[in-house]
């Protein structure tokens, strides 16, 4: 379980917490989702601990499996700032449902959205030979979606009990909806949040923000899948495995900040991204070199993105095929540099100026 923090526009910072666990044996990933609940609870608990006291103040935003009582009990106690996506038609304290309450509330804005080509998300699971399996429909085509949000304040309740539903906590609810589309095929997000809806730009903002948890996506694609393959290693005891995981995460995190910045800054110098040590370690030999007046780099001037070349620039991969292909440029371009050197000194005795001219140019 890990809290990845990320800056107001979506770029990753680092870990913010994280904790480890083994799942019980025999238990299918995803059977209990509560079991995530209470390893969410201890991040957010340890997360907000370790703020205390600081001008920063996290906005947690979950996806379904944390949409219990007992998260949203703990961000009511700490007073945290939370999104979660809805699971649950819930009762609430009206006795209401609360999809059915949402679905009447006014019309608060409306918004047209980019849909990327995709896998389908209509899902359908059947049985063959004895295994579930799951199959999807057509490919989802490109398109422009029309969706209309609806806000409104709802009274939560804890479950039936003794013929009664004690109160829990009132909280803000935002329904985004497509229209147009069928139920199985469209937009549809019911966001519980402790983020005021007041005005227009306040429930834009909601929806803004949680757009930014699949960042944890990408972590964990390039966490396990792609630059650092964690699920691959040969350790065997339980606390080595969780160190090596916990640097590979580090790891994964800093792949995933350098890949947004050779994105959105390419040409951002090294020197705002890394320190002395580290532009020398990428390039495999100690550091002689200097700093400019501006802070430029007077030897091998190289933007933030020197690392992080991405093929499709476009897409959103795990960092895995853009560090890769930014470190074999690197090696590339190091490998060049030694050529470079090897023609000035040979050149050094008897034409020196030929020589430079050589260096120069393979230099840059």
């Amino acid at each position: 379980m890990t809290a990845l923090v990320l800056t107001n526009d979506g770029t990753p910072i680092g870990i913010g917490a994280q904790a480890l666990y083994v799942r019980a044996k025999g238990a299918a990933q995803g059977s209990k989702p509560e079991s995530e609940g209470r390893h969410g609870l201890d991040v957010l608990e340890s997360l907000e601990t370790r703020l205390a006291g600081t001008d920063a103040r996290p906005w947690f935003q979950m996806d379904r499996a944390f949409d219990s009582n007992n998260v949203l009990a703990l961000a009511a106690k700490l007073g945290s700032l939370i999104t979660v996506r809805s699971r649950a038609n819930r009762k609430l304290d009206t006795e209401a449902c609360l999809w059915t309450t949402l679905a009447r509330a006014p019309i608060r804005a409306t918004k047209t959205v980019e849909v990327a080509a995709g896998t389908s998300p209509v899902e359908k699971r059947r049985r063959v030979d004895g295994k579930i399996c799951w199959t999807y429909g057509p490919p989802r085509k490109a398109r422009v979606a029309k969706v209309v949000v609806r806000a409104a304040e709802v009274g939560l309740c804890w479950p039936l009990k003794d013929g009664k539903r004690p109160p829990l906590m009132s909280i803000n609810a935002v329904l985004v909806r497509e229209k147009g589309r069928s139920k199985d095929d469209r937009i549809e997000w019911l966001l519980l949040t402790t983020h005021p809806i007041r005005t227009r730009a306040d429930i834009l903002e909601v929806i803004r923000a949680y757009t930014l948890r699949w960042r944890i996506e990408d972590f964990h694609r390039a966490w396990k899948d792609g630059l650092c393959r964690v699920e691959d290693t040969q350790l065997r005891s339980r606390d080595a495995i969780y160190k090596w995981s916990t640097i590979l995460a580090t790891v994964a995190t800093r792949a995933m900040r350098l890949t947004h910045l050779a994105r959105e800054t390419p040409d951002a110098l090294a020197s705002t991204e890394f320190s002395d040590c580290q532009f020398a370690g990428s390039w495999g030999q100690p550091f002689a070199g200097t700093w400019g007046q501006g802070g430029e780099r007077n030897d091998f001037t190289e933007s933030a993105a020197s690392l992080v070349r991405c093929p499709s620039p476009s897409r959103t991969c795990s960092g895995r095929r853009c560090f890769a292909g930014g470190w074999g440029q690197c090696q590339r371009d190091r490998a060049r540099a030694r050529g470079c050197a090897r023609v000035f000194m040979a050149g050094d005795a008897g034409g020196g100026l030929a020589a430079s001219s050589v260096g120069l140019s393979l230099g840059r």
